[in-house]
């Protein structure tokens, strides 16, 4: 993170620096968001001072922050919205999750059988 910063001339901002301590580059539930580490931080498509951090929902929405102000900011479609906090952008994912309904593979493949199942019964009948 350090070499990272003195290279681009920037600051990581404290929250995301402790969540990158605890997570490293990560994905969570699926599409829901990913967010990386230095490494893969850039500046593609979004207005100037801001660093991409990560992607939310798979469509095209990038979380990022100000390269000298530590405040993240949301970018969809053009429209920026500011956030002061990773918990805070941490907390928009947990809404939607919340909204989404998340299963895993197994989970998916075990209601599928059920299903089945029942159109067979209802088949027999």
């Amino acid at each position: 993170m350090i070499n990272w910063e003195e290279r681009n001339r920037a600051k990581i901002p404290g929250s995301y620096k402790e969540w990158l301590r605890f997570s490293g580059k990560c994905r969570i539930a699926g599409n829901t968001a990913t967010f990386w580490g230095p490494n893969e931080f850039h500046s593609e498509y979004v207005p100037e001072g801001l660093v991409i951090i990560g992607e939310i929902n798979g469509d095209g929405e990038v979380v990022c922050f100000l390269k000298n102000e530590g405040v993240f900011v949301r970018v969809f479609e053009g429209k920026t919205t500011e956030i002061n906090d990773f918990a805070c952008v941490l907390k928009e994912i947990i809404k939607l999750m919340d909204d989404k309904l998340i299963l895993s593979q197994e989970r998916y493949l075990e209601i599928l059988q059920k299903i089945k199942e029942k159109k067979g019964r209802e088949k027999n009948k």
